[in-house]
């Protein structure tokens, strides 16, 4: 045996069958280019992980380079990424918008809250003592004649369905601002609390003309004090409802609301008593009970005034921009501090 052939690797016979078997499939299959397109997510082997621990990512990142923009594409596949990298999580807000949001305690607890609580406690203290006041003082105005009772009473029960009608025009008040242009820096919110001191103010001004006339002893000028009745009433709930939901949180609407109208319905519980003493006392003339009901009303006052000081606050300390560029800045919404 030649030195030579024990150096040769084994097998050798069969490189020439296998150098041609090469061959041929090199000449078949296409080296550079397939024949037919592949799709974008087609991967070439086998993967022994699920499909939802598969994902391609594609980054397009934008060159810029002598004006002329160039996108080069750069497709890589994840092969290790866990399940848990792919479970939707809720975002959390940040510490900053919570610490701006304010609380439950705080609301109830700000100036804003506690003369919107004097405003409609008075307000419906006054306005729903006239029904239970209303045979008395029609009785005692007309010297006990039943027809003149009879009268002014169902002309009072009418009024009450009128109130249909006056429900719109406090919504109107408030709105009237609405789709026009604000001032520069003014936020919407800002804006709706500016508009709701003008229906604050008519609100607390038709109960004190509604005590002034109720005081008055003259019979026909009660259907005047029918009519305020009805439009205070309105106003007050509607007024209430609608600085409650512009002033404060959203979701502290309903807690709000319901505090309010639980405290000041406290209030009107004394209205038994002060029957009583109208009745009992003052034999049926309830007027120096509105007398002071009228001076009670002038504390209503203090609601919308400083809701004005308030919005007078707020555009004293916005940022004034240049005359140049009026239209160009926009500023971010920020949450009224009461």
């Amino acid at each position: 045996m030649k030195m030579g052939s024990l150096c040769a690797p084994p097998f050798s016979s069969w490189r020439p069958a296998v150098s041609s078997t090469s061959s041929k499939l090199s000449s078949s299959c296409p080296r550079l280019t397939s024949p037919t397109p592949l799709p974008e997510d087609y991967t070439y082997g086998m993967s022994c992980y699920s499909q939802s621990n598969s994902m391609e990512q594609e980054g397009v990142e934008l060159q810029k380079a002598n004006g002329n923009v160039q996108k080069k594409r750069d497709i890589y596949t994840i092969t290790s990424l866990s399940r848990d990298s792919f479970r939707h999580e809720p975002s959390q807000p940040s510490q900053s918008s919570a610490v701006n949001e304010p609380s439950l305690r705080s609301c109830v607890l700000s100036w804003a809250y506690l003369f919107n609580l004097l405003w409609i406690s008075i307000g419906r203290f006054n306005f729903f003592f006239l029904p239970v006041i209303l045979n008395v003082m029609i009785n005692h105005l007309a010297d006990g004649n039943l027809t003149l009772v009879s009268r002014y009473t169902n002309v009072f029960a009418v009024a009450q369905l009128c109130a249909v009608f006056g429900a719109p025009w406090n919504g109107l008040i408030i709105d009237r601002n609405k789709g026009k242009q604000r001032a520069p820096g003014e936020t919407e919110k800002e804006a709706d609390l500016r508009s709701s001191v003008l229906s604050l103010f008519i609100t607390s001004l038709v109960c004190l003309l509604f005590c002034i006339c109720a005081s008055i002893p003259v019979l026909p000028l009660q259907y005047l004090t029918f009519i305020l009745q009805v439009i205070g009433s309105v106003f007050l709930f509607s007024g209430n409802s609608s600085f409650i939901s512009i002033a404060f949180p959203s979701h502290f609407y309903g807690m709000l609301t319901g505090l309010g109208y639980c405290l000041s319905g406290c209030l009107v519980l004394f209205h038994y008593p002060l029957m009583i003493v109208v009745t009992d006392v003052l034999q049926g003339n309830p007027v120096y009970v509105f007398i002071g009901m009228t001076l009670l009303t002038l504390l209503t006052f203090i609601h919308p005034l400083y809701i004005y000081l308030h919005c007078r606050r707020l555009s004293a300390h916005r940022p004034t921009p240049p005359k140049y560029c009026l239209h160009a800045i926009t500023k971010p919404e920020v949450t009224a501090n009461f």
